[in-house]
């Protein structure tokens, strides 16, 4: 898991999210996890608009050189 985000009171927010687990069979991994970012404009400014994307993923990884 990771996350990390900039903030200030009364002004602009960023902040991102992500996390996943893995499992490893010979030379293919299996994961899934998910991914947040949340995006709000400074409620000073003649534009404020706020949103929160977030959704789930699932991949294969192929290690054709790993033992």
């Amino acid at each position: 898991m990771s996350a990390d985000g900039f903030a200030f009171p009364h002004r602009a927010v960023t902040w991102n999210a992500d996390g996943f687990l893995a499992y490893r069979v010979k030379y293919f991994e299996i994961l899934a996890g998910g991914k947040a970012l949340h995006f709000k404009t400074s409620p000073k400014g003649p534009e404020y608009f706020i949103a929160t994307p977030y959704g789930a993923y699932v991949g294969l990884r192929f290690y054709p050189f790993s033992k």
